[in-house]
C-alpha cells in the first residue's frame, strides 16, 4: 500500500485531466496492475459525476458562511443519531481527500441551487409578527433538514413612494427579502439606518439618505433615531457626494438646537468647503440675531472661502446697523 501513495495523490489530477503526459502514463500502467488504485478511481469517477460540471462562481463570505453552518449542523446531526463503534466514528471525522473535496463541492453547489439563484424575494409587511425577529437575526430560518441563524447581509435597493409615504427596502438574510412599509414603522427606521451607516456600498448609502431626504422633505419632520443616523453619517462617510445628500437632509427639516449644533460644527471644523458653504446656507436661511454672531459668525468671516467671508460680513453688518437702529429709536423714546 505505501508505494501507491504517489499514484493515489494523483489519481485525482487524472480524473480531471491535470496530469502530465509522463505522469499519466505512469499513472496508467499502475492502474493496470494495482486493484486497490482502480477501485479508488473508479469511486472519484462516480462523484465526478454527481457534482455538476459547469464553471463554478467565486462565493462571497456571506454564502460561505451560510455553507459552512450548515455542513457543521448536518454533520453534528449525522454524528449524534450515529451508533457506529468509535473506529467507524473516527473513519467519518477523517474521510479520504477525495471525498473532503467531494463534499466541499457538492454543499458549494447546492447552496447556490437552493439559494438566491432559486428562490424568489420573500415579501414582509410591517404588520406581520415575525418580522422584528427576521430583521434582529433570532430567528433560525429551516433549509432542508438544516436550521441556519439568519443575520442582515446586505442591503441591495431602496425605493420611496412620495405619494403613499411607504419606503420599499430589498435586502439579504439566507434569501432575498423585500421590505415595505412606512417610516414611521421601527423595521423600516432599522435597516434604513444600517443602509446609511454599516453599507459598503457608497450607492447603497446614497440611495438609503435620498430616501430619508425624500421622507423628510414630505413630511417635514424626522424621527430622532434617524437624525442621529444622518449625524453619524456626516462624521463618518468618506464619499463626499454622500456627505452632501445627508446635509440637505438637514436642511430640509426645521431648525432645532439639535440641527443647528450639528450644522455649527460642519461650518467650523469640516475641511470641504462645499459642506461648510451649504451648512452656512442654513444657518442663515433664516433670521439671525447677537447670539448667531459670537456663535459662528465672527469665526465665519476668517473661513478659507470667499463666499462664506462675504456673506459673514454682509450679516455682522446688517446686525451692526440694527443694533444702531434700535438704539437711535430708544435714544429718541426717551427724549419724548
Amino acid at each position: 500500500m505505501k508505494r501507491c501513495k504517489t499514484h493515489r495523490q494523483n489519481l485525482l489530477l487524472y480524473v480531471y485531466q491535470e496530469l502530465d503526459e509522463i505522469a499519466k502514463a505512469e499513472t496508467e500502467a499502475h492502474l493496470q496492475i494495482c486493484h486497490d488504485c482502480r477501485a479508488e478511481l473508479a469511486e472519484l469517477q462516480q462523484l465526478q459525476a454527481v457534482v455538476p460540471d459547469q464553471p463554478m462562481l467565486e462565493p462571497s463570505k456571506e454564502e460561505l458562511k451560510i455553507l459552512r453552518n450548515a455542513f457543521s449542523l448536518k454533520m453534528r446531526a449525522r454524528l449524534a443519531k450515529s451508533s457506529r463503534p468509535k473506529r467507524r466514528l473516527s473513519a467519518l471525522l477523517r474521510p479520504s481527500p477525495a471525498w473532503q473535496i467531494g463534499f466541499a463541492l457538492l454543499f458549494l453547489a447546492l447552496g447556490f441551487v437552493l439559494g438566491r439563484r432559486t428562490v424568489s424575494p420573500t415579501t414582509v409587511t410591517s404588520k406581520e409578527t415575525n418580522l422584528q425577529a427576521l430583521l434582529a437575526a433570532s430567528r433560525e430560518i429551516q433549509i432542508a433538514n438544516s436550521a441556519i441563524d439568519p443575520y442582515l447581509a446586505g442591503v441591495e435597493k431602496l425605493k420611496y413612494d412620495p405619494a403613499t409615504g411607504q419606503v420599499e427596502i430589498y435586502y439579504n438574510t439566507i434569501n432575498d427579502v423585500r421590505l415595505r412599509g412606512d417610516v414611521a414603522d421601527p423595521a423600516v427606521r432599522q435597516v434604513l439606518r444600517h443602509a446609511m451607516l454599516e453599507e459598503s456600498s457608497p450607492a447603497v448609502r446614497l440611495h438609503a439618505i435620498k430616501t430619508v431626504n425624500a421622507v423628510a422633505v414630505r413630511q417635514q419632520t424626522l424621527d430622532p433615531e434617524l437624525v442621529d443616523a444622518v449625524e453619524q453619517l456626516l462624521e463618518k462617510e468618506q464619499n463626499q457626494g454622500v456627505r452632501l445628500m445627508a446635509l440637505k437632509v438637514l436642511k430640509a427639516l426645521p431648525m432645532s438646537a439639535t440641527i443647528k449644533n450639528i450644522l455649527v460644527r460642519i461650518l467650523l471644523y469640516d475641511s470641504n468647503p462645499a459642506l461648510r458653504i451649504e451648512a452656512f446656507e442654513a444657518l442663515t436661511g433664516q433670521q439671525v440675531n447677537e447670539d448667531d454672531r459670537g456663535h459662528y459668525l465672527e469665526a465665519a468671516r476668517e473661513d478659507s472661502s470667499t463666499y462664506i467671508r462675504y456673506r459673514a460680513n454682509q450679516l455682522i453688518e446688517k446686525l451692526e446697523s440694527k443694533k444702531k437702529e434700535q438704539s437711535h429709536t430708544s435714544e429718541i423714546e426717551r427724549e419724548q
